[in-house]
């Protein structure tokens, strides 16, 4: 570094320097592009060369955001859009948005604070053709945070065909 205003005085300040490129869905702009469908998706919000972006806290707020990865995904009919996040390890808020990167338009917000090794769950009427923007966030501290995420049509999960068996014990008598 040369300070080219008076050799004789300092220069405060930080210099940082990445070794590794940071993470492209570290910022909206770089949102990893995803389908409704998408389930057991391995999605990771990285500690690596991460940046910040001038995003406003989600208004579920009450936290403060660690770090934070993107997902987007495109819409193709009308439907109710289910979001879940699962992370064994870290605690994670959800937080969705219409609009484009530079203009930013939340839509609903996860905060219900469910904590470490609980999963997170949305649940939005979509319009047809619409492109929405996911944001996970990492709430409890600074760290990498791995999960599962999946975008879903709520009523595809609703077959009955599909159904899982689960066992009843029926009781007989009084109370």
């Amino acid at each position: 570094m040369i300070n080219l205003t008076d050799g004789n005085q300092p220069m405060p300040g930080e210099l940082c320097i990445f070794v590794n490129q940071p993470t492209s869905n570290d910022l909206c702009a770089g949102a990893q592009e995803i389908s409704v469908g998408t389930c057991n998706y391995p999605f990771e919000v990285s500690n690596l060369d991460y940046n910040t972006e001038n995003v406003p806290l989600a208004s579920c707020g009450g936290f403060t955001v660690f770090r934070d990865a993107w997902v987007e995904f495109p819409v193709q009919a009308n439907q109710q859009v289910l979001i879940e996040y699962f992370s064994e390890d870290s605690d994670a808020v959800l937080a969705l948005y219409d609009g484009n990167c530079g203009s930013l338009n939340e839509l609903v917000c996860s905060g219900n604070s469910a904590g470490v090794g609980q999963e997170e769950r949305l649940i939005y009427t979509a319009t047809a053709d619409d492109v929405l923007y996911l944001r996970v966030m990492k709430i409890d501290g600074a760290g990498t945070m791995t999960g599962t995420l999946c975008v879903s049509d709520l009523f595809s999960r609703d077959d009955c065909a599909a159904a899982l068996a689960a066992p009843v014990k029926l009781q007989t008598g009084g109370l």
